[in-house]
């Protein structure tokens, strides 16, 4: 008797970890249902002919690599999802009815030609985009009910000679790019170049550029909103029996050439090119060249933008936008109030004589390019170029070449070398850098390097070239004889008591502590490293506070 596998009641196979099933030839995978084939990883079904895959539920085909469906006579491919048709080429989806196509995507109808979609109804063409319609030669788009014509990509409507548009209820014409209005009675004319408006409410005229508005006898203008009158070339307002201008803005007075306001009872003057301005509340007055503003009254500018002032007494410039003032050739500014110049760029001020800047409430000198200070007080000098510092009482001297300071913040005083300071009654150095003291009474050295100090108490030295050091703490001597030393190093002490030697070789040393002898014939020893102590007898040691011996 067959040895028994421990515990079990199936004999193993010589030699095998896998026992035998029951009377069987075939060993058993380890704690499975179904024999192994002799010499294969795969278990069979029991009393079937078929090896297993990796697991127990799809047996393979005999000597294939592709498993069987349960009950199924279609291998599987690599994975056990998809069953293969009758050949191993197709794999099946789900069920045993569809082959798939090379790849286990898209499953195949019936016959193996035509892949079938994600769901199994409509099998796919050429590529695996379009599914076929059961028994059709057109594809399907993904997921729609309208096959494909072949080899394009807009699928057909049921039963219909035109293909549809990507994800459209719209047929296409055979061979056009242009949809058909579902339910039109304006088909495209076979090859026609015609298109449908935007949407697929208006559709084409036969023969015609302009499409139709939807149950309208007018063709539409290039967007779908304004249907044309038969044969014109203006649209017509939607519900409308005005025919429309160039642009859908204005629509024409019935036979007329002039256009409408919308919804206005105004249509243009005879032979205008003017239209309506904005709304239909501004019709045209009888001269062709103004419209009106809010009532009859006030006729417009040559474009419909700038309405007249209040009263119809001052007309726009042509192409301006500033109004004129009566009899006059300066355009008004934003207001009837100040009349333009010549040029439009700046307004009058209260009379024709000033124009003002673009913007700016300032007004011009006649003819000039400069505008006018904060008020109309201060105009240019006749001729002048300068204009005058905002917001100052400094106007530049008629005549004069001097200009403003760098910018308009330092206007000159009567003579023109020095600019004012802003706010200020006394005037720069050259240089708008250096200001004068608060009192005028210390002008600036000859040389406008050295500035006056914040006070006007010490003025500089007859010579400019030792300024006060850290403002005005460290005054010159009493007499300017005694200028600073080798520049700014030496200051002098807190207050004028002690001026430098007659020599102005040693300057004070530290603070007032060891002054110059009361005689300036005691000078410092060997340079101003050692200050006297008292008196000029003992000078101090370097760093120290012991004096040295005399010498």
């Amino acid at each position: 008797m067959a040895q028994l596998a421990t515990g079990s009641t199936y004999p193993m196979a010589n030699g095998s970890t896998y026992h035998m099933a029951n009377g069987s030839t075939y060993p058993m995978a380890t704690g499975t249902t179904y024999p192994m084939v002799t010499g294969s990883t795969y278990p069979m079904a029991t009393g079937s002919t078929y090896p297993m895959a990796t697991g127990p539920t799809y047996p393979m085909a005999t000597g294939s690599t592709y498993p069987i469906a349960t009950g199924s006579t279609y291998p599987m491919a690599t994975g056990p999802t998809y069953p293969m048709a009758t050949g191993p080429t197709y794999p099946m989806v789900t069920g045993p009815t569809y082959p798939m196509a090379t790849g286990p995507t898209y499953p195949m109808a019936t016959g193996p030609t035509y892949p079938m979609a994600t769901g199994p109804t409509y099998p796919m063409v050429t590529g695996p985009t379009y599914p076929m319609a059961t028994g059709s030669t057109y594809p399907m788009a993904t997921g729609s009910t309208y096959p494909m014509a072949t080899g394009s990509t807009y699928p057909m409507a049921t039963g219909s000679t035109y293909p549809m548009a990507n994800g459209s209820t719209y047929p296409m014409v055979t061979g056009s790019t242009y949809p058909m209005a579902t339910g039109s009675t304006y088909p495209m004319a076979t090859g026609s170049t015609y298109p449908m408006a935007t949407g697929p409410t208006y559709p084409m005229a036969t023969g015609s550029t302009y499409p139709m508005a939807t149950g309208s006898t007018y063709p539409m203008a290039t967007g779908p909103s304004y249907p044309m009158a038969t044969g014109s070339t203006y649209p017509m307002a939607t519900g409308s029996t005005y025919p429309m201008a160039t642009g859908p803005t204005y629509p024409m007075a019935t036979g007329s050439t002039y256009p409408m306001a919308t919804g206005s009872t105004y249509p243009m003057v005879t032979g205008s090119t003017y239209p309506m301005a904005t709304g239909p509340t501004y019709p045209m007055t009888t001269s062709p060249t103004y419209p009106m503003v809010t009532g009859p009254t006030y006729p417009m500018a040559t474009g419909p933008t700038y309405p007249m002032a209040t009263g119809p007494t001052y007309p726009m410039a042509t192409g301006s936008t500033y109004p004129m003032a009566t009899s006059s050739t300066y355009p008004m500014a934003t207001g009837p109030t100040y009349p333009m110049a010549t040029g439009p760029t700046y307004p009058m001020v209260n009379g024709p004589t000033y124009p003002m800047a673009t913007g700016s409430t300032y007004p011009m000198a006649t003819g000039s390019t400069y505008p006018m200070a904060t008020g109309p007080t201060y105009p240019m000098a006749t001729g002048s170029t300068y204009p005058m510092a905002t917001g100052s009482t400094y106007p530049m001297v008629t005549g004069s070449t001097y200009p403003m300071a760098t910018g308009p913040t330092y206007p000159m005083t009567t003579s023109p070398t020095y600019p004012m300071v802003t706010g200020s009654t006394y005037p720069m150095a050259t240089g708008p850098t250096y200001p004068m003291a608060t009192g005028p009474t210390h002008p600036m050295a000859t040389s406008p390097t050295y500035p006056m100090v914040t006070g006007p108490t010490y003025p500089m030295a007859t010579s400019p070239t030792y300024p006060m050091v850290n403002g005005p703490t460290y005054a010159m001597a009493t007499s300017p004889t005694y200028p600073m030393v080798n520049g700014p190093t030496y200051p002098m002490v807190t207050g004028p008591t002690y001026p430098m030697a007659t020599s102005p070789t040693y300057p004070m040393v530290n603070g007032p502590t060891y002054p110059i002898a009361t005689s300036p014939t005691y000078s410092m020893v060997n340079g101003p490293t050692y200050p006297m102590v008292n008196g000029p007898t003992y000078p101090m040691a370097t760093g120290s506070t012991y004096p040295m011996a005399t010498g």
